[in-house]
């Protein structure tokens, strides 16, 4: 364990290209499979009310973290700054791991800041519902 240690430090200290891969590989599993996993065990017959919360948490951070890389990363350059795979595995893991309780502090944020929009959202979801499926038929 010890060995890990060291070298996910020396990957901190000096990136090269080798750790900007290895970042990204990690932010994968943190960011997507980590999720869906979580999500898959909570749908689940037998997983508790309070562990399918934590799922639907979870995965609306997860999306969001992409929603806001993918938004941002060609006006504000993000994904070629040095550190942002580091940076985004150090959100992914604040966001899923359960001391730091990062998805339910995106997700009351996220709530609070949709409480007056809702019935808006609901309706253009609503609308744009039958479009997709008969958009995705096709």
């Amino acid at each position: 364990m010890a060995d890990v240690l060291k070298v996910a430090q020396l990957l901190l200290v000096q990136p090269s290209d080798t750790a900007v891969l290895a970042f990204r590989v990690a932010c994968l599993a943190a960011g997507t499979a980590a999720p869906a996993w979580i999500a898959y065990k909570a749908a689940q017959a037998e997983a508790s009310p309070k562990a399918k919360d934590r799922a639907l948490r979870l995965a609306m951070a997860a999306a969001l973290v992409e929603l806001g890389e993918k938004a941002l990363g060609a006006p504000v350059g993000l994904p070629r700054w040095r550190y942002w795979p580091s940076a985004k595995l150090a959100l992914l893991l604040w966001l899923l791991l359960d001391g730091g309780k990062g998805a339910d502090h995106v997700y009351a944020f996220v709530s609070r800041a949709m409480a007056p929009y809702e019935a808006e959202v609901d309706s253009v979801v609503d609308t744009a519902g039958p479009l997709l499926q008969h958009a995705a038929a096709r």
